[in-house]
């Protein structure tokens, strides 16, 4: 699934984030950019993350596995 779907990081819609000041930010006190770069667009820690929205895909009703036995 996730090559089509990709990572759950590139799916979020919402976060709030305590920056190294203490304040606590949503979507709209952080920004477009800060959001980018929590979604994995960035390459350092940007403070910490407390809950988050995540725009979740619909499992198939089957799904295909394998098994690979390595000796």
């Amino acid at each position: 699934m996730l090559r089509k779907y990709g990572l759950a990081s590139d799916h979020i819609l919402d976060a709030h984030i305590v920056d190294v000041n203490g304040r606590v930010l949503d979507r709209k006190s952080m920004g477009e950019d800060l959001l980018w770069a929590i979604r994995g667009g960035g390459g350092a820690s940007f403070g910490v993350i407390l809950p988050w929205k995540v725009n979740l895909a619909y499992a198939p009703t089957t799904l295909l596995y394998s098994v690979v036995a390595r000796r």
